[in-house]
């Protein structure tokens, strides 16, 4: 997910680590069947030992989950987790629906 352009636009006060796992969370997500961690790295444009640390922290959180039959990486139980939590945040904000009439 890191390419020229996007790391030029990135403001630089940003925590490069927490960007980096974004751009994990990001290309593993949209990859359905899931990536290798060479492929990780190579689609964020990481070094490979950053790609693992990362890979392997995001795993022990829950937001990735390295899958046994094939060793690739999906997006892990976690980020259902915070998708559900956010949508009762959304919900408990919406103004209530309008009824006819």
């Amino acid at each position: 997910m890191t390419d020229e352009t996007t790391t030029r636009l990135r403001p630089c006060h940003l925590i490069q680590s927490i960007t980096r796992a974004a751009d994990i969370l990001e290309a593993v997500g949209s990859n359905p069947r899931g990536l290798t961690p060479a492929e990780i790295a190579n689609r964020c444009g990481l070094n490979h030992n950053t790609s693992y640390s990362l890979i392997n922290t995001l795993g022990h959180l829950g937001y990735l989950q390295r899958r046994p039959s094939d060793g690739r990486w999906v997006l892990g139980p976690a980020i259902a987790e915070r998708a559900a939590e956010r949508a009762a945040q959304v919900e408990a904000t919406s103004p209530p629906a309008r009824t006819g009439g």
